[in-house]
């Protein structure tokens, strides 16, 4: 038989076929696995990417809560939230001229501060947002 011939046997061997085999094998499924981790990636980095979206919907449904009931109530003496959009109207004209309006970032900010609950400074206080503090009431702090 030429070197040829041989070449082909041994290529054709049984055994050798069954190995080339298992090497496809093993790629298949080295690939399925990779295929599956990219996939898991993929859906974890969407279910990441979709909670931040809710999470930053959540705090802009707050804020819109927060200004609807300040602006529903009627009280317009004790309303936080009416009273940092002023403050933040003016804080602007001061600081970028008088046709100055704020930006989205400065609005939700103020908002957020406005929205705060009172927390107890005192030194010996309990630190909790019970207000007014349990151990210091508004008459003696």
């Amino acid at each position: 038989a030429s070197p040829a011939d041989m070449a082909h046997i041994a290529a054709a061997n049984p055994a050798a076929v069954q190995g080339l085999l298992a090497d496809l094998e093993a790629m298949a499924q080295e690939l399925l696995a990779y295929r599956a981790d990219s996939s898991l990636d993929t859906a974890g980095a969407t279910i990441r990417a979709q909670a931040a979206r809710i999470a930053e919907l959540e705090r802009d449904a707050a804020r819109y809560r927060a200004m609807r009931d300040g602006l529903v109530s009627g009280d317009l003496e004790n309303n936080p939230i009416g009273e940092a959009m002023y403050e933040l109207g003016e804080r602007v004209c001061r600081e970028r001229g008088h046709d100055a309006i704020p930006t989205a970032a400065e609005f939700d900010a103020a908002i957020d501060t406005a929205m705060k609950q009172p927390t107890c400074t005192c030194p010996s206080g309990d630190g909790s947002l019970s207000w007014p503090c349990p151990q210091h009431p508004p008459e003696v702090t």
